[in-house]
């Protein structure tokens, strides 16, 4: 059976791309001419694929053990007749109220105490053993009636993962900590001697006395304790979805997804998974933050395409309307990113529910055609236009990696973060160094610092505190093989464990690479002068080093604590070049830094007027290609670097490219572009 995801290796009878366009479909909610109305609309409106199920085990299960999948089976029929793909999920998000009824500890806890009942989405406990029965149950049925199904071109487990359900301390999930702490640490001894525990009397005498992180009179327990019970919490949802996974498997050969949105390690999620997923509303994020979260799923499972399995089908901005062409736009970026299916939440609007307002929708409850109707036509056109295009060309080799780490995100999720500041934004840290390189012009992949890293020119790890040892293998090899890594801030200052190293000030990090930290100190800001005269503003941890004859000083710290101290430095390793970077700096001479950093390292970047999105393309025989998208509701002129032709209008391009207000092109270069 051929499951067309639009992907070469996921799709095995045709050479020509298909892109999937879809919405999310509740035919549970409706009657069967309801179901037949919009399957002939989603026809008129060019949607090629559904998602369904989600949701509906009570649908599936009214009572224990009495099953009906004939309902669905139903609408997958029309589906399959009328040329649309289905996305068929597991139930397991919203339990039933039966139950919940039939175990009256089924719901998660808070660390608090307050324990979730029936009614929301992921309020059942992961760790529950009666809830996991239950799960395996109903995916049982459902992969043995549904699996086989012709309409099913992919399945989705569950729906948002650790969405809802972050940290719990119920009655199971305690004693899978215990039990999980076992497996880890074998005696209590290592891990009071990893923990440091001798700190408040906190050493333990046996694994059960370990306790979750419940609320302390003071401010937060052992810092080690707080990240281990979030891979603990991580490993548990991962063997929760692993048991639905090892089901689907047995009784369909479709491939397997999950539509993340950020809560969950990604790295991980998608280890026992066939594409990657994501959730994406457009409205709550800025351009940078799409563009982040793109890079990243583009690499996840590389040459497996994506999915961008739910995002808005209208909206507002600026006190009116989306303007139109901006689902387009939205569109193009996605599918030139790799995306190889889009996906609107919800088709029809809820009739009924906690979400009957605040979502957009292709078809009113009332089966008319709503607002979002004519935007999305634009998006089903240009998905026809790109298909032909997209089988030839895909988005460019990225020379930059750059590293996010979620077990490292464990580790400033703390209360009062490590003696960072409160409340203190991780991933919003990490990202403003992203959208630095994207304001200098460069193209970039988002890495996970578990994932092979040998095909890049230079790594750029801000915020990497723990460095596994698999990591600066990989960062040893990389460096004596002429690569470049720009290495911080806050590289290297944690254990595994969450602890302070003490054969360095920086841990393997500065005993491998033989350079010598000189101070570590919490500051509010300091003022910092870059080698290139620039005057910094630096934050948060300072660490200052003491340069070797070798080493080049980056920058030097002012005032009079750190006064001439050496914010950073640049070494030769090998064939490579180690950049390390003592603190965070503000925004404009972070760029200045890294424009300096590339330009010395013969790193091409192409600026952009912001707003405009600029992916690099590549052709199996060699041509290079810009995928550009204006976002921005006036006019742009865009500065090319060779003339070309856009196949999106078949018109000849010359090097001043005129782009109307949210407008797309795909301009096909007459000569190779570098970057």
């Amino acid at each position: 059976m051929s499951h067309d995801l639009g992907n070469g290796d996921l799709q095995m009878s045709t050479s020509t791309l298909s892109l999937r366009l879809g919405a999310a479909w509740y035919p549970e909610h409706w009657h069967a001419d309801d179901i037949k109305r919009d399957i002939d609309l989603m026809q008129e409106l060019g949607i090629n694929s559904v998602r369904v199920g989600e949701f509906a085990w009570s649908k599936f299960e009214p009572v224990q053990g009495q099953f009906n999948t004939q309902w669905l089976e139903e609408s997958m029929d029309l589906a399959h007749a009328a040329g649309i793909g289905v996305v068929l999920c597991t139930p397991t998000a919203a339990a039933p109220a039966w139950l919940f009824a039939k175990y009256p500890d089924l719901g998660f806890v808070r660390p608090d105490g307050y324990r979730y009942g029936h009614g929301g989405r992921q309020a059942a406990d992961y760790a529950h053993p009666d809830f996991r029965a239950h799960c395996q149950s109903i995916t049982t049925v459902i992969a043995k009636a549904l699996g086989k199904h012709p309409s099913v071109i992919a399945w989705q487990t569950d729906n948002e993962l650790c969405g809802h359900q972050k940290l719990n301390v119920s009655e199971h999930a305690v004693a899978g900590w215990h039990e999980w702490l076992k497996q880890r640490y074998v005696n209590i001894d290592k891990l009071n001697a990893a923990w440091g525990t001798q700190v408040w009397s906190q050493a333990y005498n046996s694994f059960d006395q370990v306790p979750p992180p419940y609320p302390l009179a003071n401010w937060a327990h052992n810092h080690s304790l707080h990240t281990e019970y979030r891979r603990y919490m991580l490993d548990n949802v991962l063997s929760f979805q692993r048991q639905q996974v090892q089901i689907i498997r047995e009784h369909s050969d479709a491939p397997i997804t999950h539509n993340s949105e950020d809560s969950v390690d990604e790295w991980d999620l998608t280890r026992d998974l066939d594409f990657a997923s994501q959730d994406l509303y457009t409205r709550e994020r800025p351009l940078g933050n799409i563009l982040y979260r793109h890079d990243c799923f583009r690499s996840l499972l590389p040459g497996k395409g994506f999915w961008v399995m739910e995002t808005e089908s209208a909206g507002c901005l600026d006190d009116d309307l989306y303007p139109e062409g901006k689902l387009a736009n939205f569109a193009m970026a996605s599918y030139c990113s790799g995306a190889t299916g889009l996906s609107y939440w919800p088709w029809r609007q809820n009739i009924s529910g906690s979400e009957i307002v605040g979502h957009s929708f292709m078809v009113y409850a009332t089966g008319d055609k709503a607002t979002a109707w004519d935007g999305v036509a634009k998006v089903s056109a240009l998905r026809k236009q790109l298909e032909p295009i997209l089988s030839t060309f895909e988005p460019a080799p990225a020379s930059i990696a750059f590293v996010r780490s979620e077990r490292n995100g464990n580790a400033y999720y703390m209360d009062r973060i490590a003696g960072l500041e409160a409340n203190f934004d991780f991933r919003g840290k990490l990202e403003a160094h992203h959208t630095t390189l994207q304001a200098i012009g460069t193209w970039r992949d988002v890495v996970f610092d578990q994932a092979d890293l040998s095909d890049y020119r230079v790594i750029v790890s801000p915020y990497l505190p723990y460095t596994s040892a698999d990591f600066l293998r990989q960062m040893q090899a990389h460096l004596q093989n002429g690569g470049i890594w720009i290495a911080g801030p806050y590289t290297g200052y944690l254990t595994e464990y969450h602890t302070n190293p003490t054969n360095a000030l920086l841990g393997e990090f500065e005993r491998i690479f033989g350079f010598q930290t000189r101070h570590w100190v919490k500051i509010n800001t300091l003022p910092v002068t870059l080698a290139d005269g620039t005057q910094a503003t630096s934050s948060m941890h300072a660490h200052s080093f003491e340069p070797s004859n070798e080493d080049e000083v980056l920058g030097s710290y002012n005032g009079a604590g750190l006064a001439g101290q050496a914010w950073g430095l640049c070494r030769k390793v090998g064939k490579g070049t180690l950049y390390i970077l003592g603190s965070e700096l503000d925004d404009v001479a972070r760029e200045q830094l890294y424009k300096t950093v590339m330009a010395r390292e013969g790193i091409n970047g192409y600026i952009m007027p912001e707003g405009i999105q600029r992916i690099p393309q590549v052709s199996g025989d060699g041509k290079h290609a810009w995928a550009l998208v204006n976002n921005l509701t006036t006019d742009q002129t865009i500065q090319l670097p060779t003339t070309g032709c856009d196949l999106l209008t078949g018109q000849p391009v010359e090097q001043t490219l005129n782009m109307p207000a949210n407008s797309n092109a795909f301009v096909v270069f007459d000569q190779p572009v570098l970057g």
